[in-house]
């Protein structure tokens, strides 16, 4: 579920860190198991994708009640509790670390000198380029929502990067081609968005 792993991370990021060990591979591994188990249930409730489409724009707590209110979050809070996590909220934070850690590792590998402020001006600029040159207006249009798409989920991983701490961006640098082979496919989107620079 192409939703699955951003919601978890909008949670994680919302929730107070616990006080917590760095990122291990038994830890990464738990959290694979227990999303491995958990992506069946959350497609089998399309109500509920189409209800966190827009998942970026909730807080916590809205996402929190909208998977109480399918009936998911009790089927979740009992599948990451058997894999070994003290509750959801547990789980949801690992996310937010391991995700967070994956995207400030990579921002650490871009070429001197570029940042990612200057990659989303770069992409807002070539709207305006795209508009002087007098391209017709339906591909200008879908340009702006392919790039103001791309624009929200970098400002999220941008934010979800900056709060993660320095021995889980070290444990994930060190281990990253192996952290990769282990995610769903969707989660390598977060490669893709860099892809520019």
């Amino acid at each position: 579920m192409k939703n699955l792993v951003m919601v978890l991370c909008l949670i994680g990021l919302s929730i107070n860190a616990y006080a917590q060990q760095a990122l291990t591979k038994e830890l990464i591994e738990q959290y694979i198991k227990s999303t491995d188990l958990i992506t069946p249930i959350m497609a089998a409730n399309p109500a509920l994708d189409k209800q966190l489409d827009d998942m970026m724009m909730l807080d916590a707590a809205e996402i929190i009640n909208k998977l109480k209110s399918t009936g998911v979050y009790s089927k979740v809070e009992s599948v990451v509790t058997s894999a070994g996590f003290d509750d959801v909220e547990q789980y949801l934070d690992t996310s937010f670390r391991i995700m967070g850690a994956i995207f400030n590792s990579q921002l650490q590998q871009l070429p001197e000198g570029m940042t990612l402020d200057s990659y989303l001006e770069q992409m807002k600029g070539q709207i305006k380029m795209m508009k002087a040159q007098g391209m017709p207006q339906n591909v200008i249009s879908e340009m702006e929502k392919s790039i103001s798409e791309q624009l929200k989920n970098m400002e999220f991983m941008k934010k979800a990067a900056a709060n993660v701490s320095e021995d889980d961006v070290k444990f994930v640098s060190e281990h990253l081609d192996w952290l990769m082979q282990l995610l769903p496919s969707e989660d390598e989107s977060m490669e893709n968005h860099l892809e520019g620079y």
